[in-house]
């Protein structure tokens, strides 16, 4: 039997995906945010970035790293995902500074369920080294969405549940045991605004008119002072 890169890899996130399931530590190990980037005023449907970070990182042992992040954002409010059944509305790209510690993913599309994953393309498939305990900062990559089409307080959040088998956001360790780690995690929120409003067209049929007649009345003004003027002459 033939095996690919690919299938060798489809076949290790199965495996990983079960242990972590069943082997989920609660333990917190880092802080993982979000934070709007897009200035304000937001009108419905313009697209908002995010920063995703990872912060403060603390491990188990001296000589662990995280081989895997799992960012789940179906924490985000219903409005965004109509009610948690539609993430078409958002995207994401992976920061270029994580090649070389999480350059792969096992799940790069957010759009279809909210979830993203990025991994170590570790070998002997790659040579990334993951993220190395005491990392104090990392830039993940940029979340967007389109903000919804009522005015009104949204927010970006993450989906944190210890329950066997359940989606979440984790950070999954290369210790041999498959021990995932649950970190702590910062949404972000936004205001959309009401659009700018722009006049129908009879409206702005009468400015015309009210500007034309302004216009001629003041020519007819200049007109009448400049013929007295070559008659005093």
């Amino acid at each position: 039997m033939l095996f690919t890169k690919t299938s060798c890899r489809l076949s290790l996130a199965a495996t990983l995906w079960v242990t972590i399931a069943c082997c989920t530590a609660q333990v917190q190990a880092g802080l993982i945010t979000a934070t709007t980037t897009t200035l304000d005023p937001i009108a419905p449907g313009d697209v908002v970035d995010f920063d995703i970070e990872l912060r403060n990182v603390a491990l188990p042992s001296p000589t662990d790293s995280i081989i895997s992040i799992t960012l789940d954002f179906t924490a985000s409010d219903a409005a965004l995902t109509v009610g948690g059944t539609d993430f078409s509305g958002f995207s994401f790209v992976p920061d270029a500074g994580l090649i070389g510690s999480l350059s792969f993913s096992f799940d790069p599309d957010v759009s279809d369920d909210g979830i993203v994953t990025l991994d170590a393309d570790t070998p002997p498939f790659g040579s990334d080294t993951g993220i190395p305990e005491a990392t104090a900062y990392i830039r993940l990559g940029t979340l967007s969405a389109v903000a919804p089409p009522t005015p009104g307080d949204y927010t970006i959040g993450f989906l944190i549940d210890n329950t066997p088998f359940a989606n979440s956001t984790t950070l999954l360790l290369d210790d041999f045991d498959f021990t995932t780690l649950v970190p702590d995690v910062q949404g972000a929120s936004f205001t959309v605004t009401s659009a700018a409003t722009v006049p129908e067209p009879a409206s702005l049929l009468v400015f015309g008119c009210a500007g034309g007649c302004l216009v001629f009345c003041r020519r007819r003004k200049d007109r009448g002072n400049a013929t007295t003027l070559c008659r005093l002459s």
